[in-house]
């Protein structure tokens, strides 16, 4: 099978060795090549080797190879450093290794099976007084303990028991001048976020490290691609997503030309999806991604700051909303709740002196995890806050809110409880009785239009409210189904309180003009819809939660997702272009092209020069540019 394809390894199974002709050379006292380049041919050829060997022993019935990659170094440093250095050198020839077994041809495992059958060991000074990496066939026995012992993914912790690994091989036997310690360190670990279990490694070999694990992750996403994207590079080996050309911004987070950053928004989603399908598929964490905001103005810190934050939660939004819309098939299974989490929007103002640009890199995960709990921190301060907002005008607004027997303004929790629930028609979107909930949907949005109009009074930020669907039927096709469904529900509320609201608007307008100065106390209301099926609660219901600013551009991104309201955003204060009756059927129409668009969007993604705007009241193929 190997032929005349790996003359620098040579196989002696017999005494459980696989020999390489020459040794990989490393630099000083670090895991870097000498020669990157140069060691490939050894890499590949390793590979073949292990790879036909697999491809062997399947043909006979038998258990594939379980190899470990044994890093040895004798330097004049403490113990500690010698084993972790020899570790690492290890990890390093481990995961190039893997990654040219995973390309081989005649390779039939996964990358999460080809881990857990070539391992990495850092054994320091402690049984070859040499620097060398060397590859031994572990007996079944040992193959077994050693399986046991790795947890995680790509350069994840190897635990190991002396005893099992050096079999008949007490203290008194061991051969003279070598270290005290057991023949292999009972536990020795190199994690994916670079460090070890007592010291932090630099952040570089954190990088490096990570980097090297996600080499497997680029092959397999390039692959899923197919051709390669004209304005996104990927580069995870450094922890980068390049992008050709910038997104051009006015003065705030709007387009210059919204239309121009289609397909660089288009091919960014794509790439992002084939690295995170990928990672899914190989077994591995999903990768994160921070979306960077950098803006260099004559203005002050904090304002610039504000801004490049606005322009990265943009940039974030409209790739969230771009992989939302796909169907859960192509996106590899990851839910939408995965998806969110994958992705930081940060502003950096002119901090780092870059002009005025976002930009794309992969998080280290302990750099990721120390991100999503600041995150965490600001988020509670802004509900903090915002619940107080709503306690200020609530108490001056009690009057009002008591009058409405069927909601309830619960502050502290930043919601309007509703002390009955609408009553929908089995596994459909429309309710039993309609006439029945007209009071509830009245007092509804009076609520929400006393709150956004006293907000409004007090200079206040603007009123943003989330309906949430929840449906957990047996009857409907699944958890996508019950989230399809508890969306609709939701849709169908805000489609009834957006034409009170805008009533309740079109009289204070008119009291406005009578004089009465209402109509300028009004603010913006954004309604958004969200269908949780039955993730948190087991019941049928809709809530109505107020959301602090943190969370508006997830929900943004899931709005247009939904793809069946209005193009703006169900902003109160616009007036109706269609009557009743003709939105109704205009809805629907939207709602089933949304379906259609929903599947045709890999392909529709391909077309540079034409794109579909299937909202509501346009229903348009939009030309990108004229004849």
């Amino acid at each position: 099978r190997i032929g005349s394809r790996a003359p620098l390894v040579s196989l002696d199974l017999l005494h459980l060795s696989v020999r390489t002709e020459r040794q990989w050379l490393f630099l000083g006292d670090r895991a870097e090549y000498v020669d990157g380049p140069s060691e490939a041919e050894l890499i590949g050829q390793t590979a073949v080797a292990l790879v036909e060997c697999n491809a062997a022993l399947a043909a006979q019935g038998m258990p594939l190879l379980v190899v470990a990659l044994e890093g040895h170094t004798a330097n004049k440093e403490p113990v500690a450093f010698n084993e972790t250095l020899s570790l690492q050198r290890a990890e390093r020839v481990r995961a190039d290794v893997l990654f040219a077994m995973l390309l081989l041809p005649t390779n039939s495992m996964s990358h999460a099976a080809l881990q857990r059958h070539v391992l990495a060991r850092g054994l320091g000074g402690s049984v070859k007084l040499e620097r060398c990496v060397e590859l031994r066939v572990l007996p079944p026995s040992e193959a077994q303990v050693a399986q046991e012992g790795v947890h995680g993914g790509i350069g994840a912790v190897v635990a190991v028991a002396a005893a099992a690994l050096a079999e008949g091989e007490g203290e008194e036997g061991r051969p003279s001048g070598l270290s005290h310690k057991p023949k292999y360190p009972a536990q020795v670990s190199f994690s994916s976020s670079g460090y070890t279990d007592e010291d932090a490694a630099p952040p570089a070999d954190a990088r490096a490290a990570y980097g090297r694990e996600l080499r497997v992750v680029q092959a397999g996403a390039l692959l899923r691609l197919g051709e390669p994207l004209s304005l996104v590079q990927l580069d995870l080996p450094n922890l980068e997503v390049v992008s050709q050309r910038q997104w051009l911004f006015g003065e705030g987070n709007q387009y210059v030309e919204p239309a121009e950053e289609e397909e660089l928004l288009s091919q960014v989603a794509a790439a992002l999806l084939a690295v995170l399908v990928e990672c899914e598929a190989q077994g591995m964490a999903l990768a994160l991604f921070a979306v960077e905001g950098h803006t260099w103005h004559k203005q002050p810190k904090e304002d610039a700051h504000a801004r490049s934050l606005a322009r990265a939660q943009r940039v974030r939004g409209d790739i969230l909303a771009r992989l939302l819309a796909l169907p859960a098939k192509e996106r590899g299974g990851i839910g939408d709740v995965q998806l969110e989490r994958c992705f930081l929007a940060l502003g950096h103002g002119g901090a780092h002196g870059k002009g005025s640009l976002v930009e794309l890199r992969v998080l280290l995960p302990a750099e990721a995890a120390s991100l999503v709990l600041a995150a965490e921190e600001a988020h509670a301060q802004e509900k903090e806050t915002l619940a107080r907002s709503l306690a200020t005008v609530g108490a001056e607004a009690k009057k009002e809110l008591q009058a409405l027997r069927l909601v309830r303004l619960e502050a502290d929790e930043l919601l309007l409880a509703l002390l009955r629930q609408f009553k929908f028609q089995g596994d459909a979107a429309e309710y039993a009785r309609p006439e029945e909930e007209k009071e509830l949907l009245d007092q509804i949005a009076n609520a929400l239009h006393t709150l956004a109009r006293l907000l409004a009074k007090h200079g206040l930020p603007p009123l943003a409210v989330e309906l949430g669907g929840h449906t957990r039927n047996k009857d409907v096709s699944g958890e996508t189904g019950n989230a399809r469904l508890s969306v609709q529900r939701a849709q169908r509320v805000r489609q009834d309180l957006l034409l009170r609201l805008r009533a309740l608007d079109a009289q204070d307008s008119s009291d406005s003009h009578l004089g009465n100065g209402n109509g300028s106390n009004l603010a913006p209301l954004l309604l958004v819809c969200r269908g949780y099926g039955g993730e948190e609660v087991l019941e049928r219901r809709v809530t109505v939660k107020f959301l602090p600013p943190a969370q508006l551009e997830d929900a943004r991104a899931r709005k247009a997702r939904e793809a069946v309201a209005q193009q703006a955003s169900g902003t109160v204060g616009k007036a109706l272009s269609l009557s009743a009756a003709d939105k109704a059927e205009a809805l629907a129409y939207a709602q089933t092209l949304a379906a259609v668009h929903a599947q045709a969007l890999p392909e529709l993604q391909r077309l540079k020069l034409v794109d579909l705007d299937l909202s509501l009241g346009q229903l348009q193929v939009r030309l990108l540019r004229q004849f």
